[in-house]
């Protein structure tokens, strides 16, 4: 069959046959991006570099079916001792630079089988709108022969009724047009070539058939568009309409990804990494860095920001949104690679709280089979840092709050909420902030240590911050002194009789090591983990350990492992204290929002709705598509839950029992009591008032179960 491609004298790639890249038609004697060597891509399979340079790269592989539109090298020092692989059929339509840095640890990257690109959802409008998708006055000629190139005469062609793009539009992976009712849209296929060289018409156009018509083709992969409304239609027109271009690729917008792993281990593995915008002049160079993850994942991140910082390691997520900007000191932290670990969860975001100090220092969260669709995390040193099988819908709207003098947190448990102090720790654990009066308080447990012969001895301790406790210990008459450590955490200064104070303190690291020295202690801090101190007289005179344990002194610590759990619709009332590991239980209670991760587009057919909620779904593309939101799956629920919207918005509920019997419909409304009593199971539909539904809605949705006291 011979080579797929020669390499001339520049070093550039030239295409000795066609070749029918996941990229797009390349003909025969088109000239590609820059190589060293046929060691950086394959003779076998389809796979092509369109443009860029490799040639400086030798980590650099392109192999099977992967097409790289346009490679960047960049001009800092990279490690080029490792491997940067993109293979099976892996697209990367737009500009792409892959850069580990020499100053940084060496990180292999392989991407397989993915689509890596900034995914444009814009509106259609005149070039005058920068942001939109730029259209002008005219149509194109589909009856042109193929390779006539766009930007020749015979090409375009004028008309009133017509408007055509301007910009190359490039296929992603679900690239779909919008046209609104009473507009037409027709596609003309297209392909780059250098012979003439330009922007060529495949010679083949379609009409779009639907309202939301997916663009795809087994060749072309780029084409341009023209919509149509008879008497006349103008860009700004079109733009009003609502016309759409959605999952459009952009081209030349550059996504610098940074593989930046700690361990230098590779980043990104079978996965594929999508950066939404509605903006089409974004012109700001997208900065991924990334760090031990993206195993399996399907990634998407937000343009709002030129650099952002994905650290942890992220197996099978499919989506994956840090709310808050990492700076970049987090990039020095040892602990980057384990900021979070999230298996399994279809949605993960994080909030701003996320990347407290204490919390990063603990090498971050793990969420393992988790959606969390809002959250709010600080170091819990009682349950850890791992939330399993939580889904964090259903405790969200009071996140952050304070209630009853308490921080509200993330809890372990399904729809509750753990409530810290000050001071970090977890003092216990509440369904909501009306199971408590803001003058009650939830604590942990306390725990008092007699200072008694268990504890106390005849000496003192020396001055020491580098070696165990034990070498510390002097022989002093004038001394008494603890011999065993005691816990900081919680600890409260004991009340020492008139005559008596606490001469030395040495606080002690986990091993038990002494780390400070003070003395004449008045108060105890719990910087370190641990402390021993010793006792003398007012006057400094002789003291006997017999002597001091007959005071019956004692130390107040804290258990913080047993905690109040007031559940359901518990309450604890004004100036009540709940300590240790108390539980008040009500009724139940639950209130969840629906995030983005269970709502797709479509209309419902209601004389199918009783053959269930998947018979009863429009397939794609209907008149009502673009104004309605449904339910993926229906959702099970109890009789008596409320389920509500915010204002603008309604929804019609669809009722089954357990064994999928349709029991009816709610109609529209923005808040409904679920009924009968066999209800079991309801798939919704949404829609907004007088316009189209946009996704970030959906936060506001509830659904609500209890009494009406919650409301």
């Amino acid at each position: 069959m011979g080579k797929k491609y020669s390499i001339n004298s520049a070093g550039f790639i030239v295409a000795e046959r066609d070749v029918y890249s996941l990229g797009g038609f390349i003909p025969k004697g088109n000239i590609g991006g820059k190589v060293a060597s046929e060691e950086q891509l394959s003779q076998d399979g389809e796979c092509w570099l369109a443009g860029g340079d490799i040639s400086s790269r030798p980590d650099i592989r392109i192999k099977d079916n992967a097409f790289i539109g346009n490679f960047y090298p960049g001009s800092n020092p990279v490690h080029t001792d490792g491997v940067t692989e993109f293979s099976g059929n892996t697209k990367i339509p737009g500009q792409i630079s892959i850069r580990a840095f020499s100053a940084d640890a060496k990180c292999d990257m392989i991407v397989r089988d993915s689509f890596i690109g900034i995914f444009m959802d814009c509106v259609c409008g005149p070039a005058t709108n920068t942001k939109a998708f730029p259209f002008e006055q005219g149509r194109f000629n589909q009856d042109a022969s193929k390779g006539t190139l766009f930007t020749s005469a015979t090409m375009r062609v004028d008309a009133e009724n017509f408007v055509r793009n301007t910009a190359v539009l490039r296929i992603g992976k679900d690239t779909r047009i919008y046209v609104p009712p009473g507009f037409n849209a027709r596609i003309y296929w297209a392909y780059y070539t250098d012979s003439p060289s330009g922007f060529a018409y495949a010679g083949e156009s379609e009409t779009a058939t639907s309202t939301l018509y997916k663009l795809s083709h087994p060749i072309y992969n780029t084409c341009m568009v023209a919509y149509a409304r008879n008497p006349t239609l103008t860009p700004a027109e079109l733009e009003t309409s609502g016309a759409r271009v959605i999952g459009h690729i952009s081209g030349s917008l550059l996504m610098d990804l940074r593989p930046e792993s700690v361990s230098g281990v590779y980043v990104m593995d079978g996965s594929e990494f999508i950066m939404p915008t509605d903006n089409f002049a974004l012109a700001t160079t997208q900065l991924r860095f990334l760090a031990g993850g993206l195993i399996n994942t399907t990634m998407y991140t937000k343009t709002d920001r030129q650099d952002y910082k994905p650290y942890g390691t992220f197996r099978n997520v499919e989506r994956l949104e840090y709310i808050q900007y990492l700076a970049d000191i987090h990039r020095g932290n040892a602990n980057r690679d384990h900021y979070i670990v999230a298996s399994d969860s279809p949605l993960v975001r994080i909030s701003e709280s996320f990347v407290s100090g204490p919390l990063v220092n603990a090498r971050g969260v793990t969420l393992r089979r988790c959606i969390v669709p809002k959250a709010s995390f600080t170091h819990n040193k009682v349950l850890g840092n791992t939330y399993e099988d939580i889904d964090f819908s259903y405790a969200q709207e009071h996140i952050g709050k304070t209630v009853a003098g308490r921080t509200l947190y993330s809890s372990h448990m399904q729809g509750h909420y753990d409530m810290f102090s000050s001071g970090g720790e977890l003092t216990g654990v509440i369904n909501r902030p009306e199971n408590l009066d803001d003058t009650a308080r939830l604590t942990e447990a306390h725990v008092y240590t007699q200072l008694d012969g268990d504890i106390i001895e005849q000496g003192g301790y020396s001055t020491g911050s580098s070696g165990s406790y034990e070498i510390y210990k002097i022989n002093d008459p004038n001394r008494v002194r603890m011999k065993t450590p005691l816990t900081t955490r919680g600890a409260v200064f004991p009340a020492l009789p008139s005559n008596y104070r606490m001469k030395a303190i040495l606080y002690l690291d986990d091993n038990f090591i002494s780390k400070s020295y003070e003395t004449d202690v008045t108060e105890l801090k719990n910087e370190y983990p641990y402390f021993v101190a010793s006792f003398r007289k007012e006057d400094d005179s002789a003291i006997t350990a017999k002597e001091f344990i007959s005071k019956g002194l004692f130390i107040q610590g804290s258990d913080y492992t047993k905690y109040p759990i007031i559940s359901g619709s518990g309450y604890v009332g004004a100036g009540v204290t709940v300590r240790g590991d108390v539980q008040v239980t009500g009724q139940e209670y639950e209130k969840r929002y629906f995030d983005i991760n269970k709502w797709e587009k479509g209309g419902i057919n209601e004389s199918l709705i009783p053959q269930g909620w998947e018979a009863g779904k429009n397939p794609p593309g209907g008149s009502t598509d673009a104004d309605r939101r449904r339910f993926k799956e229906v959702i099970p629920v109890e009789p008596g839950a409320v389920i509500s919207c915010n204002p603008g918005y309604w929804f019609n509920c669809y009722v089954y029992a357990f064994d999928g019997t349709y029991l009816g419909t709610s109609n529209w409304s923005q808040a409904w009591a679920i009924t009968p009593s066999r209800a079991s199971f309801i798939g919704v539909i949404l829609k907004k008032i007088r316009s189209r539904i946009r996704y970030g809605i959906y936060r506001r949705f509830r659904y609500t179960i209890g009494g009406s006291s919650v409301r």
